[in-house]
C-alpha cells in the first residue's frame, strides 16, 4: 500500500497494488489470428477471460468484432467464444462480449463449422 499526501491541504490518496499474476499467454499483435465462435469452441481450448469491445454506432459491427478480437490478441488468446451474432446497444454504443481462450495445441484453431470468419 502507498500513502501520498499532496500540498499544504494535506489531500490524502492511497493505492493498493494487486497481486498481478504474468499471463499464462504472451500477448500478440492487434490484428493477430482469432477464430470467432457464437457458441462454444470447437476443439479443446483454456479459457483465460472475459473480454469485450464498446464501439460507436458509426463503426461497422465487423470492425467493432474486430476489437474484440484484438482484446483476445492482448491477453495471448488465439479464440474467442460466447459472441453475440448482433451487437448489444447500450447508451448510443455497440457492445460485443466474449470469453478469450487459447488452444490446448500448439497450432491456433482453425475456423470452421460453427465458427465465423475470423478475420
Amino acid at each position: 500500500m502507498k500513502w501520498f499526501i499532496f500540498g499544504s491541504n494535506s489531500v490524502l490518496f492511497f493505492a493498493c497494488g494487486g497481486d498481478e499474476h504474468p499471463s499464462r499467454y504472451p500477448a500478440r499483435e492487434p490484428g493477430c489470428a482469432v477464430s470467432l465462435y457464437y457458441g462454444a469452441p470447437l476443439g479443446r481450448t483454456v479459457n483465460i477471460g472475459p473480454v469485450s469491445a464498446s464501439c460507436t454506432e458509426d463503426v461497422a459491427d465487423a470492425d467493432c468484432l474486430r476489437t474484440l478480437q484484438d482484446q483476445v490478441c492482448k491477453l495471448g488468446g488465439d479464440v474467442v467464444w460466447g459472441v453475440d451474432e448482433k451487437p448489444k446497444m447500450d447508451l448510443g454504443r455497440k457492445k460485443f462480449n466474449g470469453r478469450a481462450a487459447h488452444t490446448r495445441d500448439s497450432s491456433p484453431a482453425s475456423s470452421s463449422s460453427g465458427a465465423a470468419s475470423g478475420n
